[in-house]
C-alpha cells in the first residue's frame, strides 16, 4: 500500500452512520466508525436522566429570604443560539485510539 494506512475508519454526521449501516456493513468488514447521535436520541438521553445539559447559565436568579425570582438571560441564550447545537459523539473507537484523555470523555 502506498500510504501504508494501519486502520480504516469512516466519519458522518447526525444519522449518516445508522445502526443498521454498523450492524449490516461496517461491523462484517471490520471498519470502525465515528458519528454523532441526532436530536431524538439526545432528548431521549436528557429524558432518562443519562445526559444532563447545564441550562441554569442563562437564567438570573436572585434569592432573599423571602422570594426567589428568575428571569431568562437574553444574552447569554443567544450566545449560545448562535453555535450549531449540541453534539454527542459516539465511536466504536477506543479513547486510547483517537488520542483522548479519560477526562475529555466525561
Amino acid at each position: 500500500m502506498r500510504f501504508g494506512p494501519s486502520r480504516v475508519f469512516l466519519v458522518g454526521d447526525r444519522g449518516m452512520i445508522t445502526k443498521a449501516r454498523i450492524r449490516e456493513d461496517l461491523q462484517p468488514n471490520g471498519l470502525d466508525w465515528i458519528s454523532s447521535l441526532r436530536a431524538p436520541q439526545i432528548q431521549a438521553l436528557v429524558n432518562e436522566g443519562q445526559l444532563q445539559l447545564k441550562v441554569g447559565k442563562h437564567f438570573r436568579l436572585a434569592v432573599s429570604e423571602r422570594n426567589f425570582t428568575f428571569a431568562r438571560d437574553e444574552a447569554a441564550i443567544g450566545a449560545e443560539a448562535a453555535l450549531d447545537g449540541i453534539y454527542v459523539v459516539r465511536t466504536s473507537l477506543a479513547a486510547a485510539d483517537l488520542g483522548i484523555d479519560s477526562s475529555r470523555t466525561q
